[in-house]
């Protein structure tokens, strides 16, 4: 239980000098734009590996999306989703996020405690 109350505090200190872009990307998801649309890159025994490119708007992330586009035996064709890489700015991935038993609750936390500093400055009570 100690180390798992450990874990937590240490992120929440982490979270309060977090880069704000980075902090609203974790908070509501990234706003992706398409770098590059759905292209082959490389052709397989099986099909063809198919990619998509984003980045995103705000942070910077770039994704790439990979699909197995392939005939079936009824001569249709189909594109399995094999998943997403992603490439992180410095600074974004928190070794602490991994290590917490609930990081979104802690994060949403700190989008809350930034955004009654900003509506509340020192000195003027955020109840009233």
């Amino acid at each position: 239980m100690a180390g798992r109350q450990n874990n937590d505090l240490a992120l929440a200190q982490v979270l309060e000098g977090y880069d704000d872009t980075y902090l609203h990307c974790r908070g509501i998801q990234h706003r992706w734009h398409v770098l590059s649309d759905m292209h082959v890159t490389e052709k397989l025994n099986n099909g063809e590996l198919v990619e998509r490119h984003l980045q995103c708007e705000n942070c910077d992330t770039v994704r790439k999306d990979r699909f197995l586009l392939k005939l079936d035996r009824y001569k249709i064709y189909r594109m399995k989703v094999l998943g997403a890489v992603y490439k992180y700015p410095d600074h974004y991935l928190l070794h602490e996020m991994a290590l917490s038993a609930s990081p979104r609750e802690i994060l949403r936390h700190e989008q809350l405690r930034r955004l009654i500093s900003r509506s509340y400055p020192q000195g003027q009570d955020a109840t009233a």
